[in-house]
């Protein structure tokens, strides 16, 4: 340990270089489980405390001014935050149906290039076991392969499920909702828990003298 000021702060003749030993650190820990309420608030907000960490070295001689022992400081949060996956919103009015479809086996009947009929077939197995076998032929002659008329037949089946879901429903304005979102609706007087739909039509509407003043979204299957 140096006692003797005077001398310290004489010219040595090199050079004062000045390092800080360790190297700063900072690291984000999660503590806590807040809530996410309807409205979207944290509670309780994130805390972040710094505290010292470490007792940093002078190297190379002690400039003028240097505050001695220089604070070395670590962030460290208090809580452990959790984000949930859904935030729940009030529909303030709704008209949505999920129906079976009309197809739930779908046989397409082509033709290669010698003039021989090729086969392919689909079938959608959950509905088909809710209400039985649905089938419909299509006759695509364009189509020259066993395997691309099963293609086809997909095709079909995927359109029928595109159908089976549709509705409306009004909600206050969000500016997080998108188009193609999946939504789930919950609705005890319909008797309807965590149905999931997708948002294929998104509108604002917006009418003072109605006092409206909402977002419609146009619904249809996941």
């Amino acid at each position: 340990m140096v006692t003797d000021w005077d001398f310290v702060f004489q010219d040595w003749g090199e050079p004062l270089m000045q390092y800080v030993l360790p190297d700063g650190i900072a690291q984000p820990v999660a503590v806590g489980s807040p809530i996410v309420y309807f409205v979207g608030t944290v509670y309780p907000p994130g805390i972040a405390q710094q505290i010292g960490y470490g007792v940093p070295t002078i190297l190379g001689g002690i400039p003028s001014g240097v505050i001695w022992v220089p604070s070395v400081v670590q962030p460290i949060s208090i809580g452990t935050p959790t984000l949930y996956k859904y935030v729940w919103h009030v529909v303030l009015d709704g008209n949505y149906a999920t129906s079976s479809v009309r197809t739930n086996r779908a046989y397409v009947i082509g033709r290669d290039s010698n003039g021989n009929p090729v086969y392919g077939t689909a079938v959608d197995s959950t509905e088909l076991g809710l209400v039985g076998e649905r089938l419909d032929f299509q006759q695509e002659l364009a189509v020259p392969t066993s395997s691309q008329a099963e293609s086809v037949a997909n095709a079909i089946l995927s359109k029928m499920r595109l159908n089976k879901a549709r509705g409306v429903i009004l909600i206050p304005p969000n500016c997080g909702q998108e188009l193609w979102d999946v939504v789930q609706l919950s609705d005890k007087q319909a008797n309807q828990t965590a149905v999931s739909f997708r948002v294929v039509g998104l509108r604002f509407q917006y009418h003072p003298t109605q006092a409206n003043y909402y977002h419609k979204l146009i619904l249809g299957a996941p």
